[in-house]
């Protein structure tokens, strides 16, 4: 896509994150690390034409911070957590404290890095 984009356009790759964010949380807790790597590749490359084109997706991602699938709400907390740190922390901490399995370790493992001040996180 080319800068300057519409907003139906961010839209669907909105909606493409949220897409590849499921699938991975659905490969992650079926243990099929093929799908699970497939789908991280697909997610990070979407978040990419993201950020190259639209300046308010990291807003338009922060709507996903409360979505009910844990993997698309703990996807979008640790790609916001330089943009939105403590609504992004404050959904991780509801993630980690949940009964979502690998899902849940997961969010408790980006914590712990970012409290250690070894994880990052995006640059928007």
């Amino acid at each position: 896509m080319r800068s300057g984009a519409t907003g139906s356009q961010q839209q669907v790759l909105i909606e493409e994150y949220k897409k590849w964010a499921t699938q991975h949380g659905v490969g992650t807790m079926s243990g099929d690390s093929k799908a699970t790597n497939a789908s991280y590749k697909k997610m990070m490359a979407t978040l990419a034409e993201m950020k190259g084109h639209h300046p308010s997706a990291p807003i338009e991602l922060m709507k996903l911070l409360n979505d009910p699938n844990p993997s698309v709400a703990s996807w979008a907390a640790t790609h916001l957590i330089n943009f939105c740190e403590s609504d992004s922390l404050l959904t991780l901490e509801r993630i980690a404290k949940s009964d979502s399995g690998l899902i849940a370790f997961d969010a408790k493992m980006v914590l712990e890095e970012r409290r250690n001040g070894r994880f990052k996180g995006e640059t928007w």
